[in-house]
């Protein structure tokens, strides 16, 4: 009789230790972080539609990104749309669908410097709060200078406070010089 208990009691330790560690792996894969390499912005007008991309195949501290330069011109607006990809994989993955999917924990900020824009977001998540995967840009004067885009991700944090980019773990951030002629 104390064989079977303690071969019970055996079995009820380890079937713990294998459910837990299962459900600690299913949890672990739900919140894993994507890669993200590329940072892509279609611009387009009636007058013009053109791509610019931000490429880090290495990731940080490896080799210096690729960044295209965006060059726009004074008094215009452009519609642009923001895709981010991971071109680590053979076709490359669309980021931007899960992003999009977990809109409410995640927002996109645009901060010009030095640059004569002003940049709108267009799209919004599941809660009507800012999203940034859709954008206007509003040239005015000529200008040179930088901006910033910053996708954070701030589960129940963009809830409580949409539009602070300080808050929340930064997913990618991207730094564009721009040239408005």
């Amino acid at each position: 009789m104390k064989n079977i208990v303690n071969n019970t009691a055996k079995l009820l330790v380890i079937a713990t230790v294998v459910l837990t560690g299962c459900k600690k792996k299913v949890e672990d894969k739900a919140n894993e972080q994507e890669l993200i390499t590329t940072v892509e912005l279609t611009f387009s007008n009636p007058d013009t539609t053109f791509v610019v991309q931000y490429e880090d195949l290495d990731g940080a501290g490896g080799n210096a990104p690729i960044i295209a330069p965006i060059n726009l011109k004074a008094n215009k607006n452009y519609n642009v749309n923001l895709k981010l990809l991971d071109k680590t994989k053979t076709p490359a993955e669309n980021i931007s669908d899960a992003v999009k999917a977990e809109g409410t924990d995640h927002q996109f900020f645009y901060v010009a410097n030095n640059a004569n824009l002003v940049v709108k977001t267009t799209d919004v998540d599941a809660n009507n709060n800012p999203l940034g995967l859709t954008s206007t840009w509003a040239t005015t004067n000529a200008s040179t200078g930088t901006i910033t885009i910053t996708l954070k991700h701030q589960p129940k944090i963009k809830l409580a406070s949409p539009g602070s980019i300080a808050l929340g773990d930064t997913d990618v951030e991207a730094a564009f010089t721009v040239t408005i002629k």
